[in-house]
Parts: structure tokens; C-alpha cells; sequence
């Protein structure tokens, strides 16, 4: 689904969602900012909804200067490889970083990964690093750009927008058309996102069962 899509399906909810009271460029502005806000809620609710890998060769180029991570919005996990086999890597708050802790660990600072230890604990992993995590997702600058949500938030989505334009400035009273009701709007807002963040806790324990039906 794409931005204008969206913002025509908002647009249906009242006759006072006109595009000179409330222009394009601003209602795309608004969703792409609702939509990363949105995915970062919804990342805590399902880790893995949205995941991406990047593959760090070892040993660092510069062991204290960490390694750059591709843009994460939300780390999930990281691992050591050797042979085909994965060795957790536990990534811990910064200002943890001197209390005890895990042998092999790591943790994040300004979107850079950083090791605990000397180069020579991680020599022994040949297979490097592998980080997955969700990414931010593109900025949203058109109406035919893509969204990264799924289909299922589109009703969620339609309900943030029209909220949004419910309670602009722009909205001033016109003869024959009543003033949009900004409580209702937000209500129906309200409902729809509990309802698609709800909907995201099924599909993961869906997949939490399916895994444990294979695996058993």
C-alpha cells in the first residue's frame, strides 16, 4: 500500500479532509513519521516482524572503534560463527559495560557495535559476526511510495490521518459542512491501533507455536 492510498481513504472519512484545507506534501509527512513511530512499537511487541542480517568479517578493522551498524531500529540478536555454529553474543546497556558480565558481549553505541575484551577473545571465529535486526525503513517522500507495515495496518493507518487532519488549524467551520469531531476521530484512532498491535501479538504466537510443533 503506498502513502496515498492512504491519505485518499482518510480523505473519504469527512468533506472537511479537502486537499486545500490539508494539503498532500503535509499528510505525506505525517505518515512517513507515523509509520516509524508505529514500527517501533510494534517491534516491541513482535522482535522479528521486520529483520535484516549484516555480516561483520573479523578481526575489526579497528577493534576499538566498534563496526558501523546499517541504519538498526531494533537490534535482535547477534552471534559469533565458527564452523557453521552460532555462539550468542550478548549485547548489554553501555554503562554496564564494567560490571560482570558475559565473556562474549557487546553492546551499542551511536549505531556502532563494540566487542568487550582484547581482538584476541573473538580470533578464533572465522565465520565473523552476523547482527539481524529491523532497519529504519525509508523515508516516505511521495504518494506512490511504498509502506514498509504491512497490509493489515491499513485501517490503523486511515484512522491516524484522519485524526491528524481532524485536529489541524485548517479545519475552520465552512457554511454546509459540519466541523469535524476531533474526539471521535481520536477514539476510532485508538481502537484501530490497539487492534493491528494486538493482531501483531497473535502472528507471533502463531509462529511460536508452529516452531514448537516442528521442533517437538
Amino acid at each position: 500500500m503506498t502513502s496515498g492510498e492512504i491519505i485518499e481513504e482518510a480523505r473519504d472519512l469527512h468533506p472537511a479532509f479537502d486537499d486545500n484545507s490539508h494539503p498532500d506534501k503535509v499528510l505525506v509527512r505525517f505518515v512517513n513519521r507515523y509509520q516509524t513511530g508505529l514500527l517501533a512499537e510494534a517491534l516491541t511487541r513482535y522482535p522479528s516482524l521486520y529483520s535484516t542480517t549484516q555480516d561483520i568479517a573479523l578481526p575489526l578493522a579497528d577493534f576499538a572503534a566498534g563496526e558501523a551498524l546499517t541504519e538498526p531500529l531494533f537490534v535482535q540478536d547477534v552471534v559469533a560463527l565458527k564452523n557453521g555454529e552460532e555462539t550468542p553474543v550478548v549485547i548489554i546497556p553501555y554503562e554496564h559495560r564494567h560490571d560482570p558480565q558475559p565473556f562474549y558481549c557487546g553492546w551499542i553505541v551511536n549505531r556502532r557495535l563494540f566487542l568487550n575484551g582484547k581482538a584476541s577473545n573473538w580470533a578464533t571465529f572465522s565465520g565473523g559476526l552476523r547482527v539481524r535486526y529491523a532497519t529504519t525503513p525509508a523515508a516516505i517522500t511521495g504518494e506512490d511510495d511504498v509502506l514498509i507495515l504491512p497490509d493489515h495496518a491499513r485501517e490503523c493507518l486511515v484512522a491516524a490521518c484522519a485524526q491528524f487532519m481532524a485536529g489541524r488549524p485548517g479545519n475552520m467551520q465552512r457554511p454546509g459542512i459540519e466541523k469535524p469531531n476531533l474526539n471521535y476521530f481520536r477514539s476510532e484512532h485508538a481502537i484501530e491501533r490497539e487492534r493491528f498491535l494486538t493482531n501483531l501479538w497473535l502472528l507471533r504466537s502463531t509462529d511460536a507455536r508452529f516452531i514448537r510443533d516442528v521442533s517437538a
